[in-house]
C-alpha cells in the first residue's frame, strides 16, 4: 500500500519500531490506551568505577520521548515507574485521528 510509505516520516517511523518492540494497543470499552514498556534491571558491572542508576537514566529518557509522543497524538500521556519497568502510557477518550492511524498502521492487530 504506497500510502503508508509515503506517511511514515521519521517521526512515525520512530513511534511505530517503539510500539512494534514494546507496545500494546488497548481497548476497552470507549477507553483506548496505547502502552509502550521499557523494562530495567539493576546489573553491576565488574571492572568500571562509574555507577549508573538504570531507572533514573530511564525515567528521563522516556520523560522526553513522552513529550514527543504527546505531540504526535495529541494525548497526554504519563509515565509510571513499576519497580521492574517504566510504562509510558497514552489513553485516548475518544476514537481519534491519531487512534484510528495507529490501528489502520497495525491491521487492527494489538501488539
Amino acid at each position: 500500500m504506497p500510502y503508508k510509505e509515503d506517511y511514515l516520516d521519521e517521526d512515525v517511523a520512530n513511534l511505530v519500531g517503539l510500539i512494534i518492540v514494546r507496545g500494546t494497543l488497548i481497548e476497552q470499552g470507549d477507553i483506548k490506551r496505547l502502552s509502550i514498556e521499557f523494562p530495567y534491571k539493576s546489573l553491576e558491572a565488574s571492572g568500571i568505577k562509574t555507577s549508573v542508576n538504570q531507572r533514573d537514566a530511564l525515567l528521563s529518557s522516556v520523560n522526553s520521548i513522552r513529550d514527543r509522543v504527546n505531540e504526535l497524538l495529541g494525548v497526554d500521556s504519563k509515565v509510571e515507574d513499576l519497580n521492574t519497568s517504566v510504562v509510558l502510557s497514552s489513553v485516548f477518550t475518544k476514537n481519534t485521528m491519531a487512534w484510528r492511524n495507529l490501528k489502520l498502521i497495525f491491521g487492527g492487530k494489538a501488539s
